[in-house]
């Protein structure tokens, strides 16, 4: 019996060869994962805006995606080869230091506004690394269940996700004045929870790396040409690019909007906190809509959710309920289709060819979503600080995946034999 097996052995399993523990851990890893992403997002957008104006408020959180996409091409090769556990606890090692930055920064040289950006931008490098762990986690749990129960699999771990508007955002609130220096706390917060998740990670009974002679090669199974040229496959990445960097463009580009107009950082966290429950508590019932509908059609549900959501911007951009109403849908609309979208794409491919096809995919994904968060603020000043202008740019991006879902759905697109 070789070394996997054994792992496989030891790890104990609950219904129908489901793994309870590992699930439920990776499930924690995506709360905590989201609650530190989610305070980058409110805090520092906010801050940001604060020490350097619009323009350049999004630079940070631009550059977290930057690392976070780059993270992605190479994570799941790392973790083939070295294991989650070091390859996991290692990047959120290294996030934690970066929020350390971030505090380092506000607490030392709060008033030079430049120096103090300088660290929210370093600090943002490390913990966007970590992201990407963050992100694949839904990829790993995959693992520790049978195939039929992928999307279920996937869905409660976004599910988990649910508890991180309070644990992120909401707190984040209240730590800000931890400290003389305001805003420092939320960062040290941001520390303690990426020092929580090298724990959890380190308890996840991830397969163990196999011997050097033993590894996959990059070029096992079929040659990513070969696999693209599954409608299917092609389908399912453009949409996880649509709807995670539409959703992800418009979340960041809020509190910087709703600075703009009047509102305070409490109603910002407000607005963002609907907008994390609207993304992650429908995920658990998104695996029934998928067994109901089918794939393509819960992500066409998914598509029009985040558009009604954008439209009702146009409500009024001076209109506190118009951002709540709005980003509540999106958020319930990236929920639905995301979660779709991810399903259909990890049947279309073999284990051994997981590592470059996640990498790929993940990659393209997430580096769309860096451009789109890394512009979000500046854009928003290039469309003369209009809010309808703004929005209607998303609504002719969402289009596109529209019309590709359409096409899917008339031509009733399915993988090669």
């Amino acid at each position: 019996m070789d070394s996997s097996t054994k792992e496989s052995a030891a790890t104990p399993t609950g219904w129908e060869g489901i793994s309870v523990k590992n699930v439920v851990l990776c499930s924690m890893v995506w709360c905590f994962g989201v609650a530190a992403l989610f305070i980058q997002i409110s805090t520092t957008s906010f801050v940001s805006t604060l020490l350097v104006g619009k323009s350049l408020s999004t630079i940070p959180i631009g550059l977290y995606l930057t690392c976070s996409a780059a993270g992605s091409l190479s994570v799941p090769t790392l973790v083939s080869m070295y294991g989650g556990k070091t390859i996991y606890a290692v990047c959120y090692l290294g996030a934690a230091i970066g929020f350390l930055i971030n505090f380092f920064g506000l607490y030392y040289y709060g008033d030079k506004p430049q120096i103090a950006f300088g660290c929210l931008v370093a600090g943002a490098a490390p913990a966007g690394l970590a992201n990407a762990c963050t992100n694949n986690v839904r990829f790993a749990s995959v693992m520790f269940v049978p195939p039929k129960t992928a999307p279920r699999a996937i869905s409660f771990v976004i599910f988990g996700a649910v508890l991180a508007s309070v644990l992120g955002p909401e707190l984040a609130k209240y730590t800000r004045y931890w400290f003389e220096a305001e805003w420092s706390g939320s960062y040290l917060l941001g520390m303690l929870y990426c020092l929580l998740l090298v724990g959890i990670c380190v308890s996840i009974d991830f397969p163990p790396p196999k011997p050097k002679n033993e590894r996959v090669s990059a070029g096992s199974g079929r040659h990513f040409a070969e696999i693209a040229k599954n409608p299917l496959f092609l389908y399912s990445m453009a949409m996880q690019t649509i709807i995670f960097s539409c959703m992800s463009g418009i979340m960041v580009a809020t509190p910087v909007a709703v600075q703009y107009n009047g509102f305070s950082y409490e109603q910002s966290v407000t607005i963002m906190e609907v907008h994390m429950v609207g993304m992650f508590a429908p995920a658990l019932i998104t695996g029934d809509v998928l067994a109901k509908i089918g794939a393509i059609p819960t992500v066409l549900t998914g598509l029009l959710l985040i558009m009604g959501g954008t439209s009702a911007m146009f409500a009024g951009d001076e209109l506190f309920s118009a951002y709540m109403v709005g980003l509540t849908f999106i958020g319930v609309g990236w929920a639905i289709g995301y979660v779709a979208a991810t399903s259909i794409f990890v049947q279309q491919f073999t284990l051994d060819e997981k590592p470059k096809v996640t990498s790929i995919n993940d990659g393209i994904v997430f580096g769309m979503v860096a451009i789109t968060m890394a512009t979000g603020g500046s854009y928003f000043v290039a469309v003369g600080t209009s809010w309808y202008n703004f929005c209607a740019t998303y609504l002719a991006y969402l289009s596109i995946g529209l019309l590709l879902t359409a096409y899917a759905l008339i031509a009733k697109i399915k993988a090669p034999p």
